[in-house]
């Protein structure tokens, strides 16, 4: 069994076998709201993308983002920028995009969509 889970800021852990066995881990992760999403890629890129293809209250979640793209990704975000928006299930591609230009810092992302 790993180490019991460690106290988080803001939480309250009381050491209790049933909790423990489920081997939790904790990890920084950053989560925005869609707006945020769209302000945020104002600023960076002088457009607003939103999100398409997203149900409201909704979460989506882009794991072990880490500023790596391929030339095809450029070009998707690209289009992406010419057309306003990207698909939820793309977005991974302008957090990568961002983590590169060093705006944003590598890691695990949450959008939550509320409309």
């Amino acid at each position: 069994m790993s180490e019991p889970v460690q106290h988080v800021p803001g939480s309250a852990y009381v050491a209790n076998p049933a909790t423990d066995s489920f081997d939790l881990d904790v990890r920084t992760c950053f989560q925005m709201s869609d707006s945020g999403f769209e302000s945020g890629t104002l600023a960076a890129y002088g457009k607003r993308l939103e999100l398409f293809d997203s149900n409201n209250d909704t979460n989506h979640e882009f794991r072990g983002i880490d500023g790596q793209l391929y030339a095809s990704d450029e070009k998707l975000i690209e289009r992406a920028l010419e057309r306003g928006g990207i698909e939820c299930h793309l977005a991974y591609l302008v957090f990568n995009d961002l983590v590169r230009k060093g705006i944003l810092p590598k890691g695990d992302y949450f959008v939550r969509v509320s409309w």
